[in-house]
């Protein structure tokens, strides 16, 4: 019998160790949850979509009044999540990971399991926005998902393929 570990080449032990890293970073109740957009927004999920955005249950455009509610949204989730822990955002704002949606981090150079937060502690708002961990502990914003519509898209978007 072999040894499986004794085949893992440097790569793989730095990638193994790079994960552990960032899960305890996760874990860490003193380590602070940041934010950024260090990468391009996703095309359909940037912030000037909210212009073209419909409402998947009322099926119309968003008015106005609408717009800047979410744009609302957005700067309250930043003000409450600066100043804390990871695990306390992540407690109160996390969405399920759903285990088929990874982002490339081109600065990492590997794919990365999406999270999604709603943006209100209740989670009734219909707003998200998705990204990823990084390598130094950031939480990089990937989708401004308005009205949470990715999922709806993205199964559309597979059935017609099949």
């Amino acid at each position: 019998m072999t040894n499986n570990r004794s085949k893992m080449s440097l790569a793989d032990l730095s990638q193994a160790f790079e994960q552990a890293e960032r899960l305890k970073l996760t874990q860490d109740n003193k380590v602070k949850f940041k934010i950024t957009f260090n990468s391009q927004l996703e095309e359909m999920y940037s912030f000037g979509t909210i212009h073209d955005i419909t409402d998947p249950d009322s099926k119309k455009q968003l008015d106005n009044e609408e717009k800047i509610s979410l744009y609302s949204i957005f700067g309250q989730f930043v003000d409450k999540t600066v100043n804390r822990s990871i695990t306390n955002v992540e407690a109160n704002y996390a969405r399920d990971d759903d285990l088929n949606d990874h982002t490339y981090d081109p600065v990492g150079g590997e794919h990365k399991q999406t999270k999604h937060f709603s943006l209100d502690e209740q989670r009734k708002s219909k707003f998200r926005i998705h990204g990823y961990y990084n390598d130094y502990g950031y939480f990089v914003v990937t989708r401004m998902d308005w009205c949470h519509t990715y999922h709806l898209r993205r199964d559309r978007q597979c059935r017609e393929r099949t």
